[in-house]
This record gives structure tokens, sequence and C-alpha cells, in this order.
């Protein structure tokens, strides 16, 4: 269950289950994991595929979020 994984990781983030593969499809997702990074209007700013370490995501944050 979601709320296992959540609270087992202390994740309190809003959470969203793609039970259809509808945000798979509209975004694009084509290989698990993958991390999207979403930028303060809510849309997608980057998208990797594959493991991260969260040094990686650090680093692709910092690179999307430069001005």
């Amino acid at each position: 269950r979601l709320s296992d994984f959540t609270d087992e990781f202390g994740i309190t983030y809003p959470q969203y289950r793609d039970t259809n593969s509808e945000f798979v499809v509209a975004s694009g997702v084509a290989t698990f994991p993958t991390t999207l990074v979403i930028g303060s209007d809510g849309t997608i700013i980057g998208q990797y595929a594959g493991e991260m370490t969260a040094t990686d995501i650090d680093e692709a944050i910092s690179l999307l979020t430069e001005k």
C-alpha cells in the first residue's frame, strides 16, 4: 500500500497513483524509475530516466532552476 510506503519513509508531500497510466502516457515516461522535476508553476522542467542518487537529484534541480 502507498500509505505504508509513505509512512515508513516519512514522506509528507502529496502522492498520486496513476492507476490507469494517464499520467505516464501524457508525460512520455517510458522507463522506470523516472524522476520528474516540477517547476514552481507546476510544469515539468526536467525528466530523468533511471536511478538517481540524492546528489544527482540536487545537481539536476540546481541546473534546471538556475537563472
